[in-house]
């Protein structure tokens, strides 16, 4: 499940709505499409704890979800590499954990470089 780090500017939301939350996961974890889920997800919660207070318009909403690269997310004191993570999602099947994390690593690396650059332009 990603983290949650939403950063809201100073009188955006009533006191008792804020949050200290951004979407973060490590990298693998989430494809295309959860990615949108998230984007979606915390435009929504964010819109929902406004209450009203401003037009509900989700334009004024920008979500940038972060991957953890592979070996820079721990827990428990020590590294936690994705198959570690997915292990306890395969009944400890450490063989299939490391095949998942090998292709859902990939996946998201070929997405990422996929994605159109920033052209210079002036």
């Amino acid at each position: 499940m990603p983290m949650l780090d939403v950063h809201i500017p100073d009188g955006a939301l009533r006191p008792e709505a804020e949050a200290a939350q951004r979407p973060v996961g490590d990298e693998g974890q989430l494809d295309a499409d959860k990615h949108a889920g998230v984007i979606a997800d915390v435009t929504e919660a964010i819109l929902d704890a406004e209450d009203g207070a401003w037009p509900r318009d989700a334009a004024r909403i920008w979500v940038f979800p972060t991957e953890i690269p592979e070996g820079h997310w721990g827990g428990y004191g020590q590294i936690r590499p994705l198959a570690t993570i997915l292990a306890r999602l395969t009944d400890d099947d450490h063989d299939r954990a490391r095949t998942l994390a090998t292709e859902r690593i990939t996946a998201s690396r070929t997405e990422r470089h996929s994605l159109p650059g920033p052209t210079a332009q002036l």
